[in-house]
């Protein structure tokens, strides 16, 4: 396998990438993904998670041998109205904080490179997918409730839990990865008709079983 380090937000360095390795399949998985950080450095958020993508998908588009990709956003891209039951993945784009507004910012600019350059036969199929909250080996991101839990525990002080009223899933990291790779299985095999916003990540994974 080779690899390359760069910066999303550098278009050129993404090109360059792109022009070395003529992929077949794209994953987008960079991000931003600290809704805490967001508040901090909000114009590094936007940077990373939408002009990022935007990057992404203009490398995408002068690379022909690209014929699937997968952009990984968030649940959290959907208008918050504060009701009970789950959103649907056409419900419409939005956020409160910097972190939900750049990913739904992020879906709406992959909609756009979609409609504009990616419809025509032959095209790249493209699709997003929204994962929600995941636990697994190697995240030690601050912030994170396990990690933060763990840290705790280690170090042998009190755990902090600064939301205790809130209710939000989980799922083991790789569920959502098999619903990436089951996703950009299907983009690769029968192009633009999985091509779109797709189903949360965890229930295709869960599809094919």
């Amino acid at each position: 396998m080779q690899s390359t380090l760069a910066d999303i937000r550098d278009g050129a360095a993404i090109r360059g990438a792109m022009e070395r390795f003529q992929p077949e399949i794209v994953l987008h998985l960079a991000a931003q993904a600290v809704v805490r950080l967001s508040y901090d450095e909000p114009v590094e958020t936007y940077s990373t998670n939408v002009m990022g993508t935007v990057h992404l998908l203009e490398a995408v588009r002068r690379c022909p041998s690209v014929r699937a990709v997968v952009v990984v956003t968030s649940d959290k891209c959907y208008e918050n109205r504060e009701w009970e039951w789950g959103y649907r993945e056409d419900e419409a784009m939005g956020g409160h904080d910097p972190y939900s507004s750049s990913k739904g910012c992020a879906e709406l600019a992959t909609a756009a490179w979609r409609s504009s350059f990616f419809s025509r036969p032959g095209a790249a199929a493209i699709a997003t997918a929204r994962a929600g909250n995941v636990i697994g080996g190697g995240d030690w991101t601050r912030d994170r409730l396990i990690p933060d839990i763990m840290r705790a525990i280690s170090e042998r002080r009190p755990v902090a839990i600064r939301n205790p009223a809130s209710i939000r899933p989980w799922q083991h990291v790789l569920e959502p990865l098999g619903g990436y790779l089951l996703l950009a299985e299907r983009l690769f095999d029968q192009g633009h008709e999985h091509a779109g916003p797709s189903t949360s990540a965890r229930a295709m994974a869960i599809a094919v079983r």
